[in-house]
């Protein structure tokens, strides 16, 4: 669905540009820059995301590790 909406940003932007009576290299140029703007956003969310998840796995490690020592010492 992220693939849909960045297809249809930069088919947008290149008519934008196109109807602004650009020459078509600049035109060509600036939707280049657009979409590696693009490219950036998404690994940095890409990276945000992984660094949630990591939190996430962490912490459930830490969880299941408290749960087994409780077990433990329940049983002693």
């Amino acid at each position: 669905m992220i693939q849909n909406i960045e297809k249809t940003a930069l088919l947008s932007e290149y008519v934008n540009l196109l109807t602004a009576e650009m020459e078509p290299e600049v035109a060509d140029q600036k939707m280049q820059d657009f979409k590696t703007q693009i490219d950036l956003t998404e690994r940095k969310q890409q990276k945000l995301f992984s660094e949630k998840i990591v939190k996430r796995d962490f912490k459930m490690i830490i969880i299941s590790d408290k749960k087994k020592k409780k077990k433990k010492k329940n049983k002693k």
